[in-house]
């Protein structure tokens, strides 16, 4: 007998069209998911809110502090859904500064983070766990 595994939808979510295309076509070799890009958090916040149905359980969301806050992002959804929705939220990052030390500890509904450039076993690990 065959278990069905639950379809793993993810969401992406990074301003840099590259970086957003690059980690799509990882995800898309690493494996069959459902996946939606966007390059802005307020496309992204409107698309959480049209249908409970398609909504991800994961999100790779890139943290630029000076067009999008990761966290910000994150704190919204903790604030604006229902307790029954609990995504695991990854930060996608450059490197892992101060601000992005002092903010993990204070988002617990953030699961991780991701450092860029990407590589398949940190992708396959973050969605194992």
């Amino acid at each position: 007998m065959k278990l069905l595994r639950k379809e793993i939808k993810i969401m992406l979510i990074d301003n840099d069209i590259i970086q957003l295309t690059l980690l799509e076509c990882m995800l898309r070799c690493a494996g069959n998911y459902n996946i939606t890009s966007y390059i802005n958090g307020l496309e992204a916040i409107q698309a959480l809110y049209q249908n409970d149905k398609t909504r991800p359980n994961v999100i790779f969301a890139s943290n630029d502090p000076y067009s999008f806050d990761a966290f910000e992002f994150a704190d919204q959804i903790e604030d604006q859904f229902d307790l029954s929705y609990k995504p695991k939220i990854f930060i996608t990052t450059n490197s892992i500064n101060k601000r992005i030390e002092e903010k993990m500890p204070r988002t617990p509904n953030v699961s991780g983070v991701l450092l860029k450039p990407y590589s398949f076993d940190s992708i396959s690990n973050l969605l194992v766990a």
